[in-house]
């Protein structure tokens, strides 16, 4: 259960598929998805938690919040628990600071990030680590990150390398109802499903777990001015 957990985050990033403005590094989350996003998720085709996202603005920066609860049930019985909050503060396209929060039943443990000048630096339980220039987090709400070949993951604090590539359009379910998405294929150091729409809001994620089960993010509410 503890590998399925290290996955969630990415969990826890195709020209026809959206415009240009769409892979903007500004991109406006409050735009896309308005003030809150929300994704069930399932294993195996079982719900077994959600994902929150808030996003807003205070004293001209952007604020992105995550909120990811799991529970896994044996026989009735919860098994395994699994809870993830961080926030993430935005100057323009420039990540400036970053907080998660990890419980994992009894395990909790803290990521933290500060930009001095052009470096981020990162606090997790296994050190420091600077990390210079731009950098996106693997919490997908910015389409932009299909065009980077390394994401920050939220919740070890490691720099993963990985390769993005467009699989093409699909249908799949949003709220409900059919959408047509551009599917994205992570590999390298992270190996995950994600699906933008057309304006670049994300929609869908989708992995295979390190016990064999098949975890999905299905959007409940993502489309913003379109619900």
């Amino acid at each position: 259960m503890r590998a399925t957990a290290k996955l969630l985050v990415f969990c826890i990033t195709g020209i026809a598929a959206f415009s240009s403005a769409a892979v903007q590094a500004e991109t406006d989350p409050l735009s896309l998805y308005g003030p809150r996003a929300q994704y069930d998720i399932f294993r195996d085709g079982l719900p077994v938690g959600k994902q929150v996202m808030r996003f807003g603005r205070e004293d001209g920066f952007l604020k992105i919040q995550a909120d990811m609860s799991l529970e896994v049930k044996f026989m009735m019985f919860p098994v395994y628990d699994f809870s993830y909050q961080s926030e993430e503060t935005w100057d323009g396209s420039t990540l400036v600071r970053l907080s998660a929060r990890i419980e994992e039943n009894d395990d909790r443990r803290e990521i933290n990030a500060m930009r001095r000048g052009k470096t981020l630096q990162i606090k997790s339980p296994d050190g420091t680590n600077n990390i210079p220039g731009p950098i996106f987090t693997t919490n997908h709400w910015n389409a932009a990150v299909t065009e980077q070949n390394q994401v920050l993951n939220t919740l070890t604090g490691n720099l993963n390398k990985v390769t993005i590539t467009n699989a093409g359009q699909e249908w799949i379910e949003a709220e409900g109802r059919k959408i047509k998405a551009t599917r994205y294929v992570y590999s390298g150091e992270l190996d995950t499903q994600v699906w933008y729409d057309r304006q670049g809001r994300w929609v869908a994620l989708q992995f295979q777990a390190s016990d064999g089960s098949t975890i999905q993010y299905r959007c409940r509410q993502c489309l913003g001015h379109l619900s």
